[in-house]
């Protein structure tokens, strides 16, 4: 359930932030708002991946390279956050 969760639902919702801020982006912003957004996609990108290295360890009985990579990739998660001025949730 977990996994199709993930997959399913949380991959598809990831996918419709991404076309949303695309959608914003063709907006005549500043230069500001389009790196910032710029930012976000690459956010959104790094949760898909995170949800895909989970779903793969889960089905995998936890394999720790899957799991490995999950935790890189939720480090690259906290430097885009830091970069767009969010403090991570402890």
């Amino acid at each position: 359930l977990l996994i199709t969760a993930l997959r399913d639902s949380g991959i598809y919702l990831w996918k419709q932030s991404i076309r949303l801020v695309q959608e914003a982006d063709r907006l005549d912003l500043p230069a500001e708002a389009h790196s910032r957004n710029l930012l976000i996609i690459k956010y959104c990108s790094l949760r898909m991946k995170s949800y895909d290295y989970l779903a793969k360890s889960l089905e995998d009985n936890n394999d720790m390279g899957y799991m490995a990579r999950f935790r890189e990739c939720n480090e690259q998660i906290r430097q885009v956050m830091s970069q767009l001025g969010v403090k991570p949730q402890q």
